[in-house]
């Protein structure tokens, strides 16, 4: 699937009840300025970003949420400098629009890419996670995977293991961003699918999420070196790939259109 562009002023009425849309950022190249960006970040933002030790992280942290602003923004019909956001219980954070209803959005970014989720409603998770070679990659799997995503893992020749690794993982996370409780959800009391070739699937041990959270986990499209998963509402029906143009500004956001993609019934 390629992600293409499309013009900001129609995203929210583009948007449909069973629709999900997923950006594809360019963090090395944003579509936005410098200073753009620096405006564009609230003071928490950019005490996080000081805090990343080399420029180049710095860079992709403020173009990440930079973007994210300008994106959120065309949905919320309101304008980027001036969007709210705060942070529910657990710390996911959510957008504040007294005007009217607000999407709900979920970022991830990773190495030179980001991604951004946006539904109208419900939970959603989105992760993004750049491939990267490590001669731990087992005793990791071993500490993060539930025992029968990695019985399944070392199952795998030794080169299907880096990308079984990401891909499982990356659904994994997706789940756990979809939940909101961040790490405060035990990694092992939910099974994802690990298995080359197979579908993308969630299960969850007794009492491990709340009534009626049921995600659709979803394997996502994403360049060379990347893996990345969606987990959606329940109702999803349909995904829209987007990304900016790497060199216009907020203002000239593309002009082309990229038609949804349903999804595959499980």
């Amino acid at each position: 699937m390629i992600y293409t562009t499309f013009p900001p002023l129609n995203a929210a009425a583009l948007i449909e009840e069973d629709e999900v849309h997923v950006w594809l950022m360019d963090l090395d190249l944003p579509a936005l300025s410098e200073a753009t960006m620096d405006a564009l970040l609230s003071d928490d933002e950019a005490e996080r970003c000081e805090a990343f030790a080399f420029p180049h992280l710095r860079r992709r942290f403020r173009a990440a949420h930079a973007q994210l602003r300008e994106i959120l923004s065309a949905y919320a019909a309101t304008p980027a400098v001036a969007m709210k956001f705060d942070k529910g219980a657990e710390g996911k954070p959510f957008l504040r629009n007294e005007s009217g209803p607000s999407p709900v959005f979920n970022l991830s970014h990773s190495g030179t890419l980001g991604m951004l989720a946006i539904a109208n409603d419900g939970d959603l998770g989105v992760d993004i996670e750049q491939q990267r070679k490590t001669d731990d990659l087992d005793s990791l799997a071993a500490s993060v995977f539930a025992p029968s995503e990695y019985a399944a893992y070392k199952c795998l020749l030794g080169d299907q293991r880096l990308g079984a690794f990401f891909k499982c993982w990356t659904r994994k996370e997706a789940v756990i961003k979809a939940d909101g409780r961040g790490l405060a959800m035990k990694l092992d009391s939910f099974v994802v699918s690990v298995e080359p070739g197979t579908h993308p699937s969630v299960t969850f041990e007794a009492g491990a999420v709340p009534n009626g959270f049921r995600p659709r986990l979803i394997d996502l499209p994403a360049p060379p070196g990347f893996s990345a998963a969606l987990a959606a509402p329940a109702g999803s029906q349909k995904i829209r790939f987007l990304r900016l143009p790497s060199k216009e500004t907020g203002n000239t956001i593309g002009r082309e259109n990229s038609p949804s993609v349903r999804v595959d019934q499980e």
